[in-house]
């Protein structure tokens, strides 16, 4: 067994690799300390709000002001998007759920030891499908017209 002090490192960046990382961190450095560059922050956070308030009065005070409480279409408007949203999501969940029991099922069936316990698990994934209509696999009235 040879036992030496040498190791290999495989080569690997140090440091920021973009450019906006690269931005903040000359910042830090050339900053005299942390406050320093907090108040810098700071400042030109409070100089972007500054611009933006032209943007606030002129689009969003509107918006807001026809959400008021008093305004009937504002309530209408904000009851319904309540009720969209909710309703998106209870659906979306009851699918998600729906999908689980799914995979709980089949691999209920595929770990079945007897036929017994295959045959009852597959009852139960039978439940847990949702049938289509048949009807929409068809034409109907083309079959209708061929058994005449």
């Amino acid at each position: 067994m040879d036992i030496s002090n040498e190791t290999s490192v495989d080569p690997f960046i140090i440091g920021p690799s973009s450019i906006i990382v690269r931005t903040i961190a000359y910042r830090v450095l050339f900053c005299k300390s942390i406050s320093h560059l907090r108040h810098q922050v700071i400042r030109i956070l409070l100089a972007y709000l500054y611009k933006s308030k032209e943007y606030v009065t002129t689009y969003l005070t509107p918006l807001i002001l026809w959400l008021h409480p008093q305004n009937p279409q504002g309530i209408v408007l904000l009851v319904t998007l309540i009720a969209f949203s909710l309703k998106r999501y209870t659906n979306l969940k009851m699918r998600a759920e729906m999908a689980y029991r799914r995979k709980f099922w089949k691999n209920m069936m595929r770990t079945a030891l007897t036929y017994e316990e295959w045959a009852h698990v597959s009852r139960m994934l039978d439940k847990e499908t949702i049938r289509m209509n048949e009807a929409d696999l068809y034409d109907e009235e083309l079959v209708r017209n061929k058994i005449q």
